[in-house]
């Protein structure tokens, strides 16, 4: 791997980190869900209409993805519109809405608003945080910085498993708050990215941000730099020039073709391992497990487990690269539904597995790892090293539609299938599913670890064409 100076990408990382202060915030707001979902089903639940029902809780669930759709399509367009750095700070509305349906919930239904909207912000991040990313970063270490965003919402499940285990539900949503106004303190700050503010015409801003990211006083900027910032200013001037709007075969291409069927695919991968219903229903998943072990106190294990797989994505996605993480990650976590599926069977079969107990909490800390690894943390890196720039940000939002509807499902049926087929039917269910994605990472997906992003010609017929 290319050995950079550090001094010229800091301000790339610092700006990286400041805008998932939101996405560790994000986290919080999904792993809030476990520990009190138990609560909520209880004779203790705080709603002035008692307890929930199983129908009602799998549409806490849900709901989350439903906003996730209509994050999708207005984040979208205000990246495009806007500019990156006004729609990421836009982010912070529906998380802040999230958190104030919390504090004055007296019915479910407030509770499938404060879900819808998480589910808003989170899709939202997921758009346009790999966007500036992609503008902002060097090539060597791109893939380093777009594993931030999955990490930091991995560090906010932990710490939404911890503080709703003991924390009470009444004062999580204030301490949740402070970590908005940081958000919006921080990247208040930071400007645009040049691509975006070239797009608005605003060519001196555009210079002062590249210079900014790069780290590079004005006096001092070489020819090198200036001729790099002459390349975006020219890509963006010809792309402007040639099409202002999209049409309709900018997304008939080609690469363009290709590029959707890798980004949907991948994306349904995510959400068909299963393990982003593990995160939402962790504690439900341990007890039905038959584990004797504390739910909640298995949930924060699993939590810390995610944040390790999603860290050792950042140490060796610009090492390894994309495809070979993303086949490991798939074959192993298969191997480790296969393995719980097998010990709920047998739990569920009435045989005494006491001395087992430790099974559940491993087998699925190893998926949660192993998944964390590649399959939830790379497809949206992938994503927009694969799309042509022209169409990155529709097209980002709408393979992020894609897994949005897919994680509707999973989480509205998780549930109902662990009362049908039963928790051993569902983990067998997304290993199957996991074999499949790893088929698909080894025919169809290209490795693009230290791609340059130049337009249109980012990605060529020869570069995704199956590989084995």
């Amino acid at each position: 791997m290319k050995l950079i100076n550090f001094s010229s990408i800091n301000h790339q990382f610092v700006a990286v980190f400041c805008v998932n202060i939101l996405s560790l915030a994000h986290g919080s707001a999904i792993g809030w869900l476990s520990p009190f979902l138990p609560v909520l089903l209880s004779d203790s639940s705080p709603l002035v209409t008692g307890k929930i029902s199983m129908d009602e809780a799998s549409w806490i669930g849900a709901l989350l993805c439903a906003g996730g759709v209509f994050g999708c399509a207005i984040y979208g367009f205000l990246s495009t519109r806007c500019g990156r750095k006004t729609t990421i700070l836009l982010l912070a509305v529906p998380h802040i809405g999230f958190w104030l349906c919390v504090i004055f919930a007296d019915y479910v239904y407030h509770l499938y608003l404060a879900r819808f909207l998480a589910g808003a912000a989170g899709a939202g991040l997921y758009v346009v945080i790999p966007l500036l990313v992609a503008e902002i970063a060097d090539p060597s270490i791109r893939g380093r910085l777009g594993a931030i965003l999955p990490l930091a919402v991995s560090m906010g499940i932990f710490n939404g498993f911890v503080t709703g285990t003991f924390i009470h539900y009444k004062y999580i949503p204030f301490i949740m708050l402070s970590l908005s106004v940081v958000f919006l303190l921080s990247v208040v700050a930071l400007p645009d990215t040049p691509h975006s503010l070239l797009k608005a015409n605003r060519i001196t801003d555009a210079e002062a941000s590249f210079r900014f990211y790069r780290n590079i006083s004005e006096n001092v900027m070489d020819n090198k730099a200036k001729q790099e910032f002459e390349r975006i200013r020219e890509q963006q001037l010809k792309s402007q020039t040639n099409e202002e709007k999209l049409q309709l075969r900018d997304f008939t291409t080609s690469p363009a073709k290709k590029a959707f069927i890798i980004g949907v695919g991948l994306f349904l991968l995510t959400q068909f391992c299963g393990a982003f219903a593990f995160v939402n229903y962790t504690a439900t998943i341990f007890k039905e497990s038959g584990s004797e072990l504390d739910p909640n106190i298995s949930s924060i294990v699993l939590g810390m487990v995610q944040i390790f797989g999603t860290y050792t994505s950042t140490i060796f996605v610009d090492r390894t690269g994309r495809k070979t993480l993303l086949l490991i990650s798939s074959i192993g976590a298969s191997a480790g539904l296969i393995l719980m599926g097998t010990y709920s069977f047998f739990k569920f079969q009435g045989y005494a597995l006491t001395f087992l107990d430790w099974v559940p909490v491993v087998t699925l800390s190893l998926v949660i790892y192993i998944s964390s690894v590649g399959i939830l943390a790379l497809p949206y890196i992938v994503l927009t090293e694969v799309l042509p720039s022209k169409i990155r940000a529709v097209g980002s939002s709408f393979c992020l539609v894609t897994i949005s509807i897919s994680a509707f499902v999973i989480l509205k049926a998780m549930p109902i299938l662990m009362t049908t087929i039963q928790l051993f039917g569902c983990l067998w269910l997304f290993a199957g599913f996991c074999i499949l994605g790893a088929i698909f990472i080894a025919l169809v997906v290209p490795e693009t670890k230290g791609k340059v992003l130049d337009d249109d010609v980012q990605v060529n017929d020869k570069e995704l064409q199956p590989t084995v």
